[in-house]
């Protein structure tokens, strides 16, 4: 039996994932808040696999969690083949609970930062032109 209100929140960053096609390689699900940094090699790997897929044009995804005193970032990159080109995009959870909304949008372009310190910068890449495909949420 499910209850309702219960299993995978509607907004979750997990189903805005599902939406945009089959299972992707997980590049990994990176998190860490003030008192446990995220591993630097972790970082790196979850980076450069990501850097892998998108020139081999593979589905992948990565994930990021960083949380402060009063607040969490979180968001997922994915690329996708969908038969006429090769989208990337970024996944934004927002609000100050998580998976209380989502936003999905697909990049112009993506702009690797090369070697950045923090998780929060999206694992050193950026969306640059980005259109938002999906919402959820408030």
């Amino acid at each position: 039996m499910v209850l309702a209100g219960c299993g995978t929140p509607v907004c979750s960053l997990d189903n805005a994932v599902a939406q945009l096609g089959p299972p992707a390689a997980d590049c990994g699900r990176l998190s860490s808040d003030s008192h446990n940094p995220v591993d630097g090699a972790a970082y790196r790997a979850a980076h450069d696999c990501l850097v892998a897929g998108f020139a081999s044009h593979m589905s992948v995804t990565a994930r990021w969690y960083a949380a402060g005193i009063d607040s969490a970032d979180e968001g997922v990159w994915v690329g996708v083949p969908d038969g006429g080109g090769y989208p990337v995009y970024e996944i934004i959870g927002l609000g100050m609970l998580i998976d209380e909304a989502s936003t999905t949008q697909r990049c112009g372009a993506v702009v690797d930062l090369g070697a950045c310190a923090a998780i929060t910068t999206g694992l050193c890449f950026t969306c640059e032109n980005p259109t938002t495909t999906a919402t959820c949420g408030s």
